[in-house]
């Protein structure tokens, strides 16, 4: 039976147990790799939640300006039939 190992992956933050620690990955000694039946413990992916957050933000901003504008769909429609009127 293998030693399993608790890392963090150091660019992305993921936290998994594993048999061979790859360059990149700090040993998490205080944790433990496996539970108390010897089973594997499932990994911990670690999301950017504020990278998410912040693409979610832009786009928001993106339409609220656009609309603010004059520059959205309907509005391109409605500015094209006043000028055919015209």
């Amino acid at each position: 039976m293998s030693k399993f190992v608790r890392v963090r992956d150091e660019k992305t933050g993921a936290e998994y147990s594993t048999a061979r620690v790859l360059p990149g990955h700090k040993v998490l000694h205080d944790k433990p790799a496996v539970d108390r039946n010897g089973q594997v413990l499932p990994a911990k992916p670690r999301a950017n939640l504020g990278a998410a957050k912040s693409a979610k933000a832009d786009e928001t901003s993106a339409s609220h300006t656009e609309a603010d504008h004059g520059k959205g769909s309907n509005s391109v429609l409605a500015r094209q039939a006043t000028d055919k009127k015209e």
